[in-house]
């Protein structure tokens, strides 16, 4: 193929990787703060899912760092902090890995099933 320009807002746009997106317009501290992220969250869920005995929300918890996963490597080739599907993921899945295996989720996650307060099992029960 041909080389073609596109424009966004009066300004040529470039296919970057969302790493070099982030390095052009956060230098060096912005992406450094964005690999922290990812690297903890990565830790994260590889230290801790083993300690949570229902496997149901360790089956999600498993999906949606998978996700994570997927959508940080795609980083390299595509802009993947700029789109929205993408976007949304990346701040979301920390926020629910955080909570679930860091946060106040994480003495509850521990619990068998069957000594999870009631409200909880009935809403894992649908």
């Amino acid at each position: 193929g041909g080389k073609e320009v596109h424009v966004i807002e009066e300004q040529k746009v470039s296919g970057g990787s969302a790493y070099n997106i982030l390095a052009i317009e956060l230098g060096a501290p912005g992406l450094f703060l964005w690999l922290g992220l990812t690297v903890s969250v990565l830790m994260l869920g590889l230290r801790n899912l083993s300690q949570i005995e229902d496997r149901e929300l360790r089956t999600y918890l498993v999906a949606i760092l998978a996700i994570f996963v997927a959508i940080a490597i795609a980083g390299f080739v595509g802009p993947t902090l700029a789109v929205t599907p993408d976007g949304v993921l990346l701040w979301l899945v920390p926020g629910v890995i955080a909570y679930w295996l860091a946060g106040p989720g994480l003495a509850l996650a521990k619990r068998a099933p069957a000594a999870r307060p009631l409200a909880l099992s009935a809403i894992s029960a649908t």
